[in-house]
């Protein structure tokens, strides 16, 4: 059975970037455009990912939960290399932040 991967993102691109990643990694995808669904989702169901994209004026954050038996390195390093970050972007990843908890 493929991991289940959750993902909350309003942004179309983005959602579409971040599917694809994650379809290429063997999770299975639900996407939730809105807040509401995704909460209702994540009461009914266990996730082996969660991925949230927020996107707050200038700054954006970018949130992934997983189990503790999945290697986040290689997620992040593989979806990193995908998207191709422009220059102009500050990148900074913080592992196990306790801001989210």
């Amino acid at each position: 059975m493929s991991p289940q991967a959750l993902l909350f993102s309003s942004d179309g691109e983005a959602s579409r970037q971040l599917r694809q990643a994650l379809y290429e990694l063997e999770f299975e995808v639900e996407h939730c455009p809105e807040i509401f669904a995704a909460v209702e989702k994540l009461t009914g169901k266990n996730f082996d990912v969660i991925v949230s994209d927020f996107d707050d004026g200038l700054e954006a954050s970018f949130l992934l939960k997983t189990s503790r038996d999945i290697a986040v390195q290689p997620l992040l390093r593989t979806w990193l290399e995908r998207i191709g970050l422009p220059g102009s972007v500050r990148l900074q990843i913080d592992v196990d932040p306790y801001s989210f908890l």
